[in-house]
C-alpha cells in the first residue's frame, strides 16, 4: 500500500471513529434499502396513490432513511435499534416528526426532525440554502433559482398568516360562486322550493344542539331501521321533513350506486316523499345515474346525512302540509314491478327470472340478509351480515358491477358447492369486506391481524389454500393464496403489464414475515394468472365468480395450483355460456336459501 492510501485510509478510520450513530443496511445503499423498507411497509412516509391504476407515489427525506437505517433485526426477526443512544435520538426524531404533523413544527432549509433530534450545534454555514452532494448539480440540489432579492425574508410565522389569508379568501369566492352555480342550476330544473337568502351559505349537516344527530338504535344496529327524513331549508334554516324510507347501518365497503358511503351519512332506501318535495334537490346527488332530486331518487337508494334522518319504531304514515295526499312508507305496489328494463327482462335466463319473479312479487323492499359464518370467513368472534339490496340484485340481473355483498353470497355458495362434492379437498375464504382498499388506507392494521388470523386459523385446520376476493379501484381481482409455499396467484381480467401493485400486497408480505419467518417463507411471490380478458369495463364482478368456480373445480379433481397456473392459460375473453352459468349458479343459490 502507498503512503498516500495509507493516509487516506488513516483519516477515513479517523473520520469512521466520529460517528456515533452505526447503520445496519450492510452493502446496500439507501436507494436499495429503502425500496426493502417500503415493500414492507417500514418506511414511514411511504404513501400510494391509488387514483391511477399501478401507480404509487412516495415522498422521501434524510430523517426519514436515517431512522430506518438505524434498525437492525434481532433473533426473532422483529426491527430494533440495539444502541441506546441512537434509540434516544430516535425517539427524539418521532417527537419532532409528531409536531411537523400537528403543525406545531416547521422545518426550515437544513434545519428539520432531525436535525433537531440530534442536538446538533447552531448553523454557521452563512447564506447556504441547502445541501447538495457529490456530482449534483444546483438544481437537483436546491431547485430552480429565483430572482427574488437575496435580502427578503420571510418567517415562517409570516408564510402561515398569508396561506390562511388566501385560504379563507379562496373559501369566501368559492362558496359564492357554488352558490350561484346552485341557483341557476336549480332554476334550470325548475326547482324554486329551496331559495338561497343573501348572505346565507350553502349549508352542510351540523351537529349543534339543534339539530343533532340520531345514533342508529343499538337493538338495531346490525339491521335497516325505519326512519323519517328531512333537509335544511335554505332561507328559513329549518329542517323540513320530505319523505320517508329505510335506513342501513353503516358497515365498512357498502356503496351506494359504486360510491363509498360518505363520513356522517347512512344508506337509505328513499321509498316515500311528500307531495310538495318531490322537486327538492337531493343532499348528495349522483350525476352518473341521473340522481338528483327525490322524486329522480324515489325507490331506490341515496346518501342521507345522519343529522338529518329520526328514527322511527314502526312504518308511519306521512302527511303533506297542504293535506291533500298520504302515503306509506311501507305500501303494497298494485302490481308486480320489474327491478330491470324489459329488454334486460327478455333476455335473462329461465333461473334468473324465476328468481326476479320471486323478489319482484315480495311485499317489502327491505334488504334480504346473509348470515356470514365466523368460522368460514375468519372473523374474531360474531357471525357477519350481507345485506342483498334490490340495487345490488337489478345491478346483478343488468350485468352492471357487482357489490359485495353479491361476491360475499357467491363465496358462501362456492363452499356449498365444494361441500357437495365427492371430494376431500378444502379451502379457505377471506372476506372481501376485510380486506378491501378502503379497510387497507383506513385500518391497515386491522387488515394484518385479520390476514394473520385467516393464515393462522386455516393452517391449524390443515387448509392450506385461501381464496380472496379484493376490490380496489372500481375493479375486482381474485386472490388466491398457497401458505405452505408462500405464492399468491393473482387473476386480474385487465392483464396488465407489469403486474398492477395492490394496496394489500405489503400487508401480506409483512405477515407472512411474521408467520413464517422460521426458517420457512422469507417472501412471497406474486404470480399474475394467464387468466380471460374482459373486454368491457363492468365486467370484473362476473370474472372473479368464474375464476372462484374454475379454481374449486380444479382443486377438487386433485389439481395442486402449479398445474391450474399452467393449464388456465387463455388470452380472450369468457364466453356468454360461461358467464351465463355464473349467474344461473347464484341466482338458484339464492332462491333456494334465501327467498
Amino acid at each position: 500500500m502507498t503512503p498516500e492510501a495509507e493516509d487516506m485510509r488513516k483519516k477515513a478510520s479517523e473520520s469512521a471513529s466520529q460517528n456515533q450513530h452505526h447503520h445496519h443496511m450492510g452493502q446496500r445503499n439507501y436507494e436499495d434499502s429503502r425500496a426493502i423498507w417500503i415493500d414492507e411497509g417500514f418506511y414511514p412516509n411511504a404513501c400510494t396513490d391509488s387514483s391511477s391504476i399501478g401507480s404509487s407515489s412516495t415522498q422521501f427525506n434524510r430523517g426519514d432513511d436515517w431512522y430506518c437505517a438505524m434498525h437492525a433485526r434481532d433473533k426473532e426477526g422483529n426491527r430494533v435499534i440495539p444502541d441506546k443512544c441512537t434509540q434516544e435520538v430516535a425517539e427524539k426524531y418521532v417527537e419532532y416528526k409528531n409536531k411537523q404533523n400537528l403543525g406545531e413544527f416547521v422545518p426550515q432549509r437544513n434545519r428539520d426532525a432531525l436535525y433537531y433530534a440530534r442536538g446538533e450545534k447552531a448553523d454557521h454555514s452563512g447564506r447556504a440554502i441547502g445541501y447538495g452532494g457529490i456530482n449534483v448539480g444546483y438544481s437537483k440540489a436546491f431547485g430552480k433559482r429565483t430572482c427574488g432579492s437575496q435580502y427578503s425574508d420571510c418567517s415562517s410565522q409570516n408564510i402561515e398568516s398569508m396561506k390562511s389569508s388566501i385560504r379563507e379568501q379562496l373559501r369566501e369566492e368559492m362558496n359564492e360562486t357554488m352558490k350561484l352555480n346552485m341557483i341557476q342550476i336549480l332554476n334550470e330544473m325548475g326547482i324554486t322550493g329551496f331559495n338561497f337568502s343573501s348572505g346565507a351559505s350553502i349549508s352542510t349537516p351540523t351537529t349543534s344542539t339543534n339539530h343533532a344527530p340520531h345514533p342508529f338504535p343499538s337493538d338495531e344496529a346490525q339491521g335497516p331501521r325505519v326512519c323519517r327524513l328531512f333537509l335544511n331549508d335554505l332561507g328559513t334554516e329549518q329542517l323540513v321533513e320530505v319523505g320517508g324510507g329505510t335506513a342501513f347501518p353503516s358497515i365498512p365497503g357498502v356503496m351506494c350506486h359504486h360510491l363509498p358511503i360518505m363520513e356522517g351519512h347512512l344508506k337509505v332506501s328513499l321509498d316515500t316523499i311528500l307531495d310538495e318535495h318531490v322537486s327538492a334537490p337531493l343532499p348528495v346527488p349522483v350525476p352518473s345515474v341521473n340522481l338528483f332530486t327525490l322524486g329522480d331518487a324515489q325507490g331506490t337508494f341515496v346518501q342521507w346525512p345522519l343529522v338529518w334522518v329520526k328514527f322511527i319504531s314502526e312504518a308511519t304514515s306521512f302527511k303533506s302540509s297542504k293535506g291533500k295526499k298520504k302515503m306509506d312508507v311501507h305500501k303494497k305496489p298494485a302490481k308486480q314491478r320489474s327491478l330491470v328494463s324489459e329488454q334486460v327482462l327478455l333476455s335473462l335466463s329461465r333461473d334468473c327470472k324465476w328468481m326476479h319473479s320471486i323478489l319482484a312479487s315480495r311485499s317489502s323492499d327491505g334488504p334480504i340478509v346473509v348470515t356470514l359464518d365466523a368460522r368460514m370467513f375468519h372473523y374474531e368472534s360474531d357471525d357477519g351480515n350481507a345485506y342483498l339490496t334490490t340495487e345490488d340484485i337489478s345491478q346483478f340481473l343488468s350485468g352492471a358491477m357487482l357489490n359485495i355483498a353479491i361476491i360475499q353470497v357467491f363465496v358462501i355458495a362456492m363452499q356449498d358447492y365444494l361441500q357437495g362434492l365427492d371430494t376431500h379437498a378444502r379451502l379457505g375464504w377471506m372476506c372481501p369486506d376485510s380486506i378491501c382498499a378502503t379497510t387497507c388506507q383506513n385500518n391497515p392494521e386491522d387488515v394484518k391481524v385479520y390476514i394473520h388470523r385467516a393464515i393462522t386459523e386455516s393452517r391449524n385446520t390443515g387448509i392450506d389454500i385461501l381464496v380472496a376476493p379484493y376490490y380496489e379501484a372500481y375493479h375486482w381481482v381474485l386472490l388466491v393464496v398457497w401458505i405452505s409455499r408462500g405464492i399468491i396467484f393473482m387473476y386480474d381480467s385487465l392483464r396488465t403489464s407489469p403486474m398492477r401493485r395492490l394496496l394489500i400486497m405489503p400487508l401480506f408480505s409483512s405477515v407472512f414475515r411474521n408467520i413464517c419467518g422460521g426458517g420457512q417463507v422469507k417472501k412471497i411471490t406474486w404470480k399474475q394468472m394467464k387468466c380471460a380478458k374482459q373486454t368491457g369495463g363492468l365486467e370484473c364482478g362476473f370474472y372473479i365468480m368464474r375464476f372462484m368456480f374454475d379454481v374449486v373445480k380444479s382443486i377438487a379433481e386433485g389439481h395442486d395450483l402449479d398445474q391450474v397456473y399452467t393449464s388456465n392459460v387463455r388470452d380472450d375473453a369468457l364466453s356468454m355460456a360461461e358467464i351465463g352459468e355464473i349467474r344461473d349458479m347464484w341466482a338458484i343459490f339464492v332462491s333456494d336459501n334465501f327467498l
